[in-house]
């Protein structure tokens, strides 16, 4: 189950869960003491533990996006209007946590949400 929104302190969050998950309903303190230094010595991100998954057309437009092609081409490609492709680009760079559409390729790259073309 995703949080609808970031907890304040995730590795206690995710220290619960993973208790949780071994049927351990109410944990004491020295194990979530124990889950939680753990998880904080992994370096989990936040983005990784919860990444929302893309839907088919957003992964559509970020694969063009990473062809190189303009909004208006991927518009056009997709059969779309040009505003439902700045409405994506606006979705995929909240869900991949980017700024730009560089940046959320990348990321998408990162996630295995985009597998890059087989060069063999």
């Amino acid at each position: 189950m995703m949080p609808s929104s970031k907890p304040k302190n995730i590795s206690t969050y995710l220290a619960s869960r993973i208790l949780s998950s071994l049927g351990i309903e109410r944990p004491t303190k020295k194990q979530s003491k124990i889950v939680t230094s753990l998880l904080l010595g992994t370096g989990i991100k936040y983005e990784i533990a919860f990444h929302p998954a893309l839907t088919d057309r957003e992964v559509s437009c970020l694969l063009l996006a990473a062809k190189g092609k303009k909004m208006s081409e991927v518009a056009e490609i997709l059969k779309v209007k040009f505003s439902t492709i700045e409405t994506w680009h606006k979705k995929l760079k909240r869900k991949l946590n980017c700024r730009t559409i560089a940046q959320a390729v990348f990321e998408g790259i990162e996630y295995g949400q985009l597998q890059p073309p087989n060069t063999k």
